[in-house]
């Protein structure tokens, strides 16, 4: 099957978020250079952070993959 991730490898960064930070909604963004043409990709996401007196909030449900890599139409 030719769909799904067809690099077998990702990039991960890590980020660290001071314990003192003061609560409250925060944005984050980042940007990622690629590595063998001339682009530049850019993101943001928005963050809350809480005082972790409670329960951690559930993450919202995956979505499903709607990428196919390496395929024809003709499939």
């Amino acid at each position: 099957s030719c769909k799904g991730d067809m690099n077998g490898f990702s990039v991960v960064d890590n980020i660290f978020v001071p314990k003192n930070i003061p609560t409250g909604d925060y944005l984050l963004s980042w940007r990622w250079d690629t590595e063998m043409t001339a682009q530049i990709w850019a993101n943001c996401a928005d963050v809350t952070i809480v005082d972790g007196s409670g329960p951690a909030p559930k993450p919202p449900a995956p979505k499903p993959a709607a990428t196919t890599f390496g395929c024809s139409n003709n499939e």
